[in-house]
């Protein structure tokens, strides 16, 4: 299945339908109506675990090819030579075919540190979560969700890890989402939503969920036991009905919605609405900058908090992970196409060679990442705030990362390992993400705890683990 999605911006990866960043109808994870919530609980006892195959060789990886060298990373896990060391297929849970995906990752981004990978089955029309050892693939909990009739059912894990939220659909149209412990599969806390999930996010203050009713953007916030708070709706329409794709951004005590077109910013804290637009992607940047992307011919614009133009241009906004530091903090650079800007003032202060509408960077710490995905040309880094070129590496562009201090890149032949301080390849692992024609709609990696977790075209999920 082929996502629809917009022009020539360096977003997160768009997912479609269950997963959560991307899972339920539209991306990533979940969400209620007029939230008619009902608190119940569950207890569920384990059945047999299926085993894990397992594999001892190593994928291929590149010699490290040194080049200039830029500042000293942190150490990292992601450092050693990975080794495919599980594999799980759906015919461990079921008839073949079976379906078994990854739970999506936290939709703004947040480092997943947890040591359970969280699998989603569907065996003959039913749901299962699962916990799986990220070292060794075996199964460590099983909870039945039950059959879902109105809708796919969803996992997404929801804050660093230690939570997973599951959901499911019932015949009345409503949906049970489930809170369950990473590591050991317990039911914290379920409530009963009125709508399909779209997206969820937690925090220190609780839970967020978003869904698309009738084409409004709706948010719904609970407290850490899931006693609602406050709930905000869009107009009616906002929402195109047309192939779901999109982003959740959060940062500075707001919340943003990309779906499908049409966005939403609201207050974290109160609910209240801040903005709307049918026509643009509103993402926000750490320290309180807005960047608002035209749906219609790509221009992008970076406001502040007061709504002050800091910036417009031709070209994609440059790309700030919310894993990187405290999200409060501005990003040692921002930009717009090939030309970066003072994060304070919006003034230009240097540029980058290239096509505007082509080139995109992603700024990890004191350093911009320089990718063109159109021409395929070599992975790059600048220093941030100069622009001082650092290394060329010999990686090829794709959709950047970082994950425990190394820059990962996912282009459409795999996933590589880049060190950030010379762009070393360190490692390579063969796989085809999602938004490629030859792979299947879950096709992703993601990095759990220590291990680097990828779902292969033909639908099966592989655990690699790093030697020294």
């Amino acid at each position: 299945m082929t996502e629809a999605r917009p022009s020539a911006d360096h977003e997160p990866k768009k997912r479609k339908a269950w997963v959560v960043a991307a899972v339920g109808t539209v991306v990533v994870a979940a969400a209620a109506v007029a939230v008619g919530l009902q608190l119940t609980s569950d207890d569920d006892t384990a059945a047999p675990a299926p085993t894990p195959a397992t594999s001892s060789a190593a994928p291929a990886a590149p010699e490290p090819t040194e080049t200039e060298t830029g500042s000293t990373p942190a150490p990292s896990a992601l450092h050693g030579t990975p080794t495919a060391a599980w594999t799980v297929t759906g015919s461990s849970y079921g008839a073949d075919g079976t379906d078994v995906r990854l739970a999506a990752p936290n939709p703004v981004g947040t480092t997943n540190v947890a040591g359970t990978v969280v699998v989603l089955a569907t065996p003959e029309g039913a749901a299962v979560a699962l916990g799986v050892d990220g070292e060794t693939g075996a199964e460590v909990w099983r909870h039945d969700l039950g059959a879902g009739l109105e809708a796919e059912p969803g996992c997404s894990v929801i804050d660093d890890g230690s939570t997973v939220g599951c959901w499911i659909g019932a015949d009345d149209g409503t949906f049970t989402l489930s809170m369950l412990d990473t590591e050991t599969g317990e039911v914290e806390q379920t409530v009963v939503l009125d709508a399909e999930p779209t997206y969820v996010l937690s925090d220190r203050a609780g839970t967020v969920v978003v869904s698309v009713v009738d084409g409004a953007i709706v948010a719904d916030a609970f407290d850490p036991d899931l006693a609602p708070v406050w709930s905000t709706s869009t107009e009616a329409g906002l929402v195109p009905p047309t192939d779901s794709y999109g982003v959740m951004t959060a940062a500075t005590g707001r919340v943003g919605v990309f779906v499908s077109g049409a966005s939403a910013l609201f207050d974290r804290t109160s609910g209240q609405l801040l903005t709307t637009s049918s026509t643009s992607a509103l993402l926000l940047l750490p320290g309180g900058l807005v960047r608002d992307v035209s749906m219609v011919d790509g221009t992008t614009t970076l406001t502040d908090l007061t709504g002050r133009v800091l910036a417009s241009g031709v070209g994609g906004a440059w790309n700030v992970p919310g894993r990187l530091g405290p999200l409060d903090e501005r990003p040692a650079a921002v930009g717009i196409g090939t030309q970066a800007l003072d994060p304070e003032t919006g003034e230009p202060t240097w540029a980058l060679d290239g096509d505007p509408a082509q080139v995109q960077a992603t700024v990890i710490g004191g350093i911009a990442v320089v990718t063109n995905p159109t021409t395929g040309a070599p992975l790059s880094a600048v220093e941030a705030t100069t622009g001082t070129p650092l290394w060329t590496s010999t990686a090829t562009s794709g959709t950047v990362q970082e994950h425990d201090g190394v820059v990962v890149v996912e282009d459409e032949k795999g996933v590589v390992g880049v060190d950030p301080s010379d762009g070393a390849v360190l490692w390579s692992v063969a796989h085809t993400p999602a938004l490629y024609p030859t792979s299947f709609p879950g096709a992703e990696y993601q990095v759990v705890g220590s291990t680097l977790v990828t779902s292969t075209t033909a639908g099966d999920i592989t655990g690699y683990t790093f030697a020294p």
